[in-house]
């Protein structure tokens, strides 16, 4: 069925398919096809306390590391996304989200550790490494952008540990922000 919706031949999609599976991000079942893997809560936990080190790693580095042109880009994406998160329409959000990325690729790219920079680019892959602003009461998106704020002042001056602090602050932020607010709208549902 998903071949025919998307045009192409089954063994394509079987080997995305595989490939989706070999990563963990999905789950197959014989007879029965594919589905999206859930995530326990401890698994989550594991992956934000990995990422929140490797990316505050990449952060230190980059410390040392980022060109001129890489902290104007920085700038001008920290612009963007301030304006974004501004007016959060859900098309506001999902460029904001998009642009995150790129940020956070920046600074990946700027700790010239192509090892760590490939690492970090796997956790991109999994669904709960890919946070979405949607979720984010203003008071948390505020906080988000305040921490991209702090972390351009930290590698403007080259500050390796202020980098990385905020850098896994930030991270731990975001995956509790998820969290408390899955946990009000359940509270609240129910």
């Amino acid at each position: 069925m998903l071949a025919e919706q998307i045009g192409v031949s089954r063994t394509p999609v079987r080997e995305a398919l595989g490939w989706l599976a070999a990563e963990g991000l999905i789950e197959t079942r014989q007879n029965r096809g594919a589905a999206v893997r859930a995530v326990p809560p401890a698994e989550t936990a594991n992956v934000t306390g990995l990422r929140a080190t490797l990316e505050g790693m990449a952060a230190r580095a980059a410390a040392e590391h980022i060109t001129a042109a890489q902290l104007a880009n920085l700038e001008k994406l920290n612009g963007e996304m301030h304006q974004l998160a501004d007016s959060p329409s859900d098309e506001n959000l999902d460029e904001l989200a998009t642009l995150n990325s790129r940020f956070h690729e920046i600074v990946h790219s700027a700790a010239n550790n192509p090892t760590l920079h490939s690492t970090l680019r796997g956790f991109r892959l999994l669904p709960l490494a890919r946070r979405t602003f949607r979720h984010y009461a203003p008071v948390r998106l505020r906080r988000s952008m305040s921490s991209h704020c702090e972390l351009i002042e930290a590698l403007r001056n080259r500050n390796p540990d202020w980098a990385e602090a905020v850098t896994r602050a930030h991270i731990w932020s975001g995956a509790m922000t998820q969290r408390y607010d899955e946990d009000a709208r359940a509270a609240r549902d129910s």
